[in-house]
């Protein structure tokens, strides 16, 4: 059912953006379309991409097999169909809900050693027909966009289109270094009225309600706070 899914587009602004999918880290393979799973015959294997990080090679390159059930040939039309890249714009390389914005800058892709995109005009693509009880097999080459922002998430689908159904598989990766990410923020807490700003690793000690801290220069663990009384509040930003 992901191959003959239905995609979303991207809702901005009180606005519908018509043939900007919404980021694949969000709606996946898209919306189930029950009437075309049950009616292809030509599935796709692997039914995704996983790309990873772009840090060590900017370009992946994976097998996809297009399976032909039916009991006539397929000729596709295929082609890349880039959704929104989610751009990172926390400048302390933090993740938060409210940490990235829709962007355009897309991977790009080559399918069998040619250029899988579209023009401006809607035109281009590779011609691939999958006989009947038999495969077909497509050399996927992507490309991280090279204009995101680094930590940003981008994906899209590798779209096969023919008269009767259409195949698409979704593909997403992340540009960069996972390695380079703060999983954790900094520990805040507030006492009197004044702010005590500590960076992790932190241990807590439930037996003392105490919270220790590794200093850089040493591997000893220091008390965070001197005071004997307990911290009214404390929290990750």
């Amino acid at each position: 059912m992901m191959n003959s899914a239905s995609l979303r587009s991207f809702f901005y602004n009180g606005q519908i953006l018509e043939g900007l999918p919404v980021y694949t880290q969000l709606q996946g393979a898209g919306m189930v379309d029950i009437p075309a799973a049950y009616y292809n015959t030509v599935s796709a294997n692997p039914p995704k991409l996983s790309l990873g990080e772009s840090e060590r090679l900017t370009s992946q390159s994976k097998v996809v097999v297009l399976r032909n059930s039916g009991d006539k040939d397929q000729t596709f039309t295929v082609y890349h169909y880039p959704a929104l890249t989610m751009a990172n714009i926390n400048e302390d390389l933090s993740f938060s809900p409210n940490g990235f914005a829709p962007s355009t800058d897309f991977a790009t892709m080559e399918v069998n050693g040619k250029s899988a995109e579209l023009d401006a005009e809607g035109k281009g693509g590779i011609e691939v027909t999958v006989p009947a009880g038999g495969t077909a097999e497509l050399n996927v080459r992507i490309t991280a966009p090279a204009e995101a922002p680094n930590l940003s998430q981008y994906g899209g689908y590798l779209y096969a289109e023919s008269d009767t159904q259409t195949v698409s598989v979704p593909y997403g990766g992340f540009k960069g270094d996972y390695q380079a990410v703060r999983a954790l923020g900094d520990v805040v807490f507030s006492e009197n009225g004044q702010n005590t700003v500590r960076q992790f690793p932190a241990f807590y000690d439930a037996l003392t309600d105490r919270v220790y801290f590794e200093e850089k220069t040493s591997k000893r663990a220091s008390k965070c706070l001197t005071s004997p009384s307990r911290p009214s509040m404390w929290w990750m930003t």
